[in-house]
């Protein structure tokens, strides 16, 4: 198995690096025509998703004035930021026409697209980081389409249910790169926004925290201002905005609470209420408790592996951040399929190791627990607890060999600029 990703920062001259077989080329081109050709055929799709229904539902509320948080079972619980970005796609739940609003099934491709062209620019900056390989070479392909190949369950899951996993695979890349090329305040930009989008994001907060980074601090409260107060300010003033806020908390609490009442979570959660005994009221309290400390005590553990040191090499903060996306996926109140899409960078960073026997037998392990259907609770939590123990092993092994200072971090002329 170690030849298939052969990744190094010195290109080799072996098979991996020959330019691409005319049939290579063809088996490309029709990969392209068919994502292209899927995203075409949502057109016809009669409603969107849950998960999407509850943002174009709450552009539509937001252009015609309504409340934008309500009880409704499709309830939206994300910043009001996200509501009024989705003003110009607005769709009511009962499919009312609307002649100003983009239509639903254009709004539905689009959406498609924009999260295929995330997650593939979020896999290309991850990759390039540490791969100097030409565009012309199987190496730069295979390094590219072979984690996206091992993560198809979660990504297809993804992309047909409508979430904004591909943006946020995107935000995160953008802050790995923003670290690797010590450009700490736009990291932290970029941190704010994956907040914005998923609150569980609140645990890579520990990355400034632990590398003791004020300027990437300073980052993150601008950003944190822009998406919850400023911008949102402009479109609703900053008074009700302050409003506004208080009741996305709110429906952040109730959100949590209905994952606990849930007899089907399957979330580190809901896994921790269902284990206790019956403890009358405080059986909640105590679950939300001793999630906590093991999410505490993970991360923790992750940081500690860390090091203090802030020059790291690009395998080592792909190894830090894939941890730290581990337990924020534990984090989330309730477990889905898509969500472990968020592997990706965990996915690399293994792949750009050599693959070992060990190695290559631990990725098919958690590939084969995520993968798995959700009837069966304990195999996702396996796998993703599985990740973070690879990714801390990985950081133990290199911890001692591959520390650097800060002008010897790679820094290739094709890396993107972090947003």
């Amino acid at each position: 198995m170690a030849w298939l990703l052969p990744i190094s920062p010195k290109p080799g001259l072996g098979a991996a690096e020959l330019p691409l077989a005319w049939w290579q080329r063809c088996l490309i081109g029709v990969l392209v025509v068919a994502i292209v050709a899927y995203g075409l055929s949502l057109i016809i799709e009669v409603a969107p998703s849950q998960e999407l229904q509850s943002a174009l539902q709450a552009g539509w509320n937001v252009s015609h004035d309504k409340g934008m948080y309500n009880s409704s079972s499709n309830e939206f619980h994300a910043p009001p930021l996200i509501a009024i970005a989705a003003v110009p796609f607005g769709y009511p739940s009962d499919g009312t026409s609307d002649s100003q609003a983009v239509p639903y099934p254009l709004t539905r491709a689009l959406w498609f697209y924009l999260n295929v062209l995330g997650l593939w620019l979020a896999t290309h900056w991850l990759v390039g980081l540490i791969e100097p390989s030409t565009v012309t070479s199987r190496r730069w392909w295979l390094n590219r389409l072979l984690p996206l190949f091992l993560l198809i369950v979660p990504l297809a899951n993804s992309l047909h249910a409508g979430t904004a996993d591909g943006l946020l695979l995107l935000i995160v890349a953008a802050l790995v790169v923003g670290l690797v090329r010590q450009q700490y305040f736009a990291a932290g930009l970029a941190l704010a926004g994956a907040i914005c989008l998923q609150i569980t994001a609140l645990v890579l907060l520990f990355v400034p925290i632990w590398r003791r980074d004020r300027t990437m601090s300073l980052g993150i409260v601008v950003g944190l201002l822009l998406t919850l107060l400023l911008l949102p300010g402009l479109y609703f003033g900053l008074q009700r905005t302050s409003r506004l806020n208080e009741q996305y908390v709110e429906v952040l609490k109730k959100h949590e609470q209905l994952a606990l009442d849930d007899e089907q979570n399957h979330s580190l959660l809901g896994m921790m209420k269902h284990a206790l005994p019956t403890t009358g009221s405080f059986r909640d309290q105590w679950a939300i408790t001793l999630t906590f400390s093991i999410l505490i005590l993970l991360t923790l553990m992750s940081c500690g592996l860390m090091g203090f040191n802030q020059n790291q090499t690009p395998q080592r903060l792909l190894h830090f951040i894939g941890s730290l996306l581990a337990i924020m996926m534990l984090a989330s109140p309730q477990s889905t399929v898509h969500s472990f899409a968020l592997l990706l960078p965990t996915i690399i960073g293994s792949l750009s190791n050599r693959l070992s026997t060990s190695l290559t037998l631990s990725l098919m392990f958690i590939i084969a627990m995520i993968s798995l259907p959700l009837q069966q609770p304990l195999l996702p939590l396996l796998g993703i607890t599985s990740c973070w123990v690879l990714n801390s092993t990985l950081l133990f092994n290199s911890s001692s060999t591959h520390l650097v200072t800060a002008n010897t971090i790679p820094t290739p002329a094709s890396l993107p600029k972090a947003a």
